[in-house]
């Protein structure tokens, strides 16, 4: 009986083992699972907040452009619909989707002065590309209606003055009566540079608005307009 007994006394404490290691990795387990975080502790960062068609717009005021000076930006985010259409200046034509309106002066030098609008369609409609168009012969005037056309069919739309300001076939602005001389600055950028210029200010602010540059870049013009494509 005695060996029995012992027999007994030496072999029960083993018989804990198998479930003390059982205890053991439990216990490893919560403190592992406990470590590595429940969804109260999640240290995971939140994507960033994307700013709203009016913040980007207004951001545009303040763009910092890299290869020219831009004066009198001003922008405005018209909320345009099918019940409360916006009328295109100078025609007959409305537009009734929302778009980013940019206006403001592009400078090649101090002595030019080249007035620009560039309407962006907001990001969801955006096809991704950027067009642009000048007046024809020697006018100096915003060809609305082409940059209206561009626009409806969602690209970021620019146009220009050809860097002065006048009507018609009128030439009196390529001459300085005090100075009795061409202002070929004006001539100049009327023949190709104002092109260039608004074409590198606009789709800088086109990358800016979208986050992300235009994959394709188009010009479309005649008469005098047609060699400005030249200097796109």
């Amino acid at each position: 009986m005695r060996a029995g007994r012992e027999e007994t006394a030496l072999t029960t404490p083993h018989a804990f083992k198998p479930l003390a290691r059982h205890v053991s990795m439990a216990i490893a387990l919560a403190i592992t699972v406990a470590g590595c975080g429940g969804d109260d502790n999640d240290d995971t960062p939140a994507p960033p907040v994307q700013p709203t068609a009016a913040q980007s717009c207004t951001s545009l005021q303040t763009l910092k452009t890299s290869e020219f000076d831009v004066t009198g930006v001003t922008t405005t985010l018209v909320n345009a619909s099918a019940t409360a259409p916006f009328t295109v200046p100078t025609t007959t034509g409305t537009v009734t989707t929302p778009f980013c309106r940019v206006e403001g002066t592009a400078k090649s030098n101090a002595a030019s002065n080249i007035k620009f609008e560039l309407w962006l369609p907001v990001k969801e409609r955006w096809n991704g590309k950027f067009a642009g168009t000048a007046s024809g012969g020697s006018a100096g005037s915003i060809s609305y209606g082409t940059l209206a056309a561009h626009y409806r069919l969602d690209y970021a739309s620019i146009a220009h003055d050809n860097g002065h300001v006048s009507t018609g076939f009128d030439q009196t602005w390529a001459y300085d009566p005090a100075t009795k001389s061409l202002k070929m600055e004006q001539i100049v950028d009327w023949a190709s540079r104002a092109q260039h210029v608004v074409t590198v200010v606009g789709k800088q602010m086109t990358a800016a608005f979208y986050a992300s540059a235009p994959k394709y870049a188009y010009y479309n013009g005649c008469s005098q307009s047609g060699p400005h494509r030249q200097g796109g």
